[in-house]
Order: C-alpha cells, then structure tokens, then sequence
C-alpha cells in the first residue's frame, strides 16, 4: 500500500511529526500510571464518541469562530488517536498504517493532481474521485 506515496508526501524526520501526541495518548492507557477512564474506553465505544465530536466540529466549523473551530478539530484528533492506540493494543493496525493508507487513497483518487490525468474544473476532479472511488470498491467486490 505504502509504495503508492510519493516520497515527499511520507512522513518525514524533523517534519511534522504527531510522535509527541502518540505518545501523550499512549500514556493515558497506561496500565500504571494512565487514567482510569481513557483506560478504559474500547473501540466499539470509540465509534460513537468520534461520531459526537465530529458532529461538533462541524457545528463548529460552520459556526466559523476559529479558537472553537481548532478546539473541536483537535477532539476529533484525540479520538482517532485514541481509537488507533486502541487498535495497536490489540495488535490490529498501528497509527502508521493509518496515515499510509490514507496517503495511499489520497493520491490514488487524485490522478490530476499526482498522475497524468488533468482536471479543468472542480467537477471534473470530483468526477475522477468518484470514478477512482468507484473501482476501488469494485476491485474490493463491494
């Protein structure tokens, strides 16, 4: 999956790097020395918690006030790392994973911007999206 990302497009050292806040939530689910609650919180619960604060960024983001806007962004970070913590503990998937299958999807659905394709209008680059999105799903059999 990871070969479809450019190399300038790869998390890099030195660069933006979301290894401090891993490790921040990491140390929440501490066994020891951890909160009780974060400890304590599954996957399953997970989905509902993003979804609410999803939900608020949204509201926030329309509302457009940009220190409630950055709060409720920063919520919905929290809880994707946190269920991706989750996720590592039980040997699923690492936050790694994450980031380069999303890079992957991201350039594969963007042939104007990352292949030889050309988009002349916002349309025509939403209709490439959905096309890539399309065979995706089709070579997945859904």
């Amino acid at each position: 999956m990871s070969e479809h990302i450019p190399d300038e497009y790869r998390p890099m050292p030195g660069g933006f790097d979301l290894k401090p806040f891993h490790r921040l939530v990491r140390r929440l689910r501490d066994p020891e020395n951890g909160c009780h609650w974060d400890r304590s919180r599954t996957l399953m619960e997970m989905g509902k918690t993003l979804r609410e604060e999803a939900e608020e960024a949204a509201d926030a983001l329309a509302a457009g006030d940009a220190g409630h806007q950055c709060e409720e962004l920063g919520d919905v970070l929290l809880n994707v790392m946190l269920a991706t913590v989750i996720a590592e503990e039980e040997g699923r998937f690492a936050w790694q994973d994450v980031v380069e299958g999303i890079s992957a999807k991201l350039v594969r659905r963007h042939p104007h911007v990352f292949g030889d394709r050309h988009a002349a209008s916002p349309e025509e680059a939403m209709d490439m999206f959905l096309a890539a999105k399309a065979d995706e799903r089709k070579k997945k059999g859904q």
